[in-house]
C-alpha cells in the first residue's frame, strides 16, 4: 500500500511518501508560498519512486488548523487532485499530529503528564490542545494569556509539557504566567511533521475509515476581513 501524506498549514510544506509503515521520503519546503510548490513535489517524489498518482491507496493532509492562506491553498489543491485522480482522502488534525508526536517521542513519563500544545493563531491568540494520553483533550482558540491562566487555575502544581510553534512565539508570556510550571518538550516541535500525519491516516485506513473526496479546513477561529471602500 503507497501513500502520501502532506503538511501545509504554515510556511513549511512536508510531502512525505509511504509504503504501508514505512517513509521512503520527505521532502520539505520552507516558504512563505511553500504551499504553492505542492504539486511539483508531489510529482517528483512520485517519479523518484517509479510512481505515479494512480498507484496511491489514498492521500493523508493535515486539515489545520494553520495559517489561513497556506491552510486553503494546501487543501484545495489537495482536493483537485482527489476528485482528478478518484483518490480517497483521510484528513488529520495537526493539532492530534503534534500531540501524538509529543507522546511517541518524549520520555515514557510525559504520558501521564499533561501536554499542551500551541499553534500560532496570530494576534496574540492561539491554536490549543490539552490533554493526557487516554484522555479525553480540551481543544479551541483563544487569548494566549486566557489559555495560560486557566492551565495556572488547575492548581496541581505539575510541570505542562509545552510544544508548538506558539509556544516560541509567547514563551514570555508563558513563564510570567506559569513559571516553574513550563517544560519544553524535548524533542522540542514547532509544527507536526507530514509522517505523523500519515501513520496516523494509514491507522484509520486500517480501521476501515475509506476517507472522502473533498476535505475541509480545520477553522478555529473565525477570520475577520476589512473591506476599503
Amino acid at each position: 500500500m503507497y501513500f502520501i501524506s502532506i503538511h501545509g498549514s504554515y510556511n513549511k510544506l512536508e510531502v512525505a511518501l509511504f509504503r504501508d509503515t514505512t517513509c521512503l521520503k520527505v521532502v520539505a519546503k520552507h516558504d512563505i508560498k511553500a504551499s504553492s510548490h505542492l504539486i511539483p513535489i508531489i510529482d517528483q517524489v512520485l517519479i523518484d519512486h517509479n510512481l505515479s498518482l494512480a498507484d496511491l491507496t489514498f492521500i493523508a493532509v493535515d486539515k489545520g488548523p494553520g495559517a489561513f492562506t497556506s491552510l486553503r491553498v494546501t487543501i484545495a489543491t489537495v482536493n483537485g487532485i482527489a476528485f482528478a485522480y478518484h483518490i480517497p482522502l483521510l484528513s488529520v488534525s495537526g493539532l492530534d499530529a503534534l500531540w501524538q508526536e509529543v507522546l511517541t517521542f518524549n520520555d515514557p513519563a510525559v504520558g501521564a503528564s499533561t501536554v499542551v500544545c500551541l499553534l500560532n493563531a496570530y494576534n496574540e491568540d492561539v491554536y490549543y490542545l490539552i490533554g493526557k494520553a487516554g484522555a479525553t483533550s480540551n481543544v479551541g482558540c483563544r487569548k494566549i494569556e486566557v489559555v495560560c491562566a486557566d492551565l495556572r487555575s488547575l492548581g496541581d502544581g505539575h510541570p505542562f509539557i509545552f510544544v508548538g510553534d506558539g509556544v516560541r512565539i509567547y514563551r514570555n508570556v508563558i513563564d510570567q504566567i506559569l513559571g516553574a510550571q513550563v517544560q519544553l518538550a524535548s524533542p522540542f516541535l514547532s509544527l507536526p511533521s507530514a509522517q505523523q500525519v500519515g501513520l496516523i491516516a494509514r491507522n484509520m485506513w486500517v480501521a476501515g475509515q475509506r476517507g472522502d473526496l473533498q476535505v475541509m479546513p480545520l477553522y478555529l477561529k473565525t477570520q475577520l476581513f476589512a473591506v476599503k471602500k
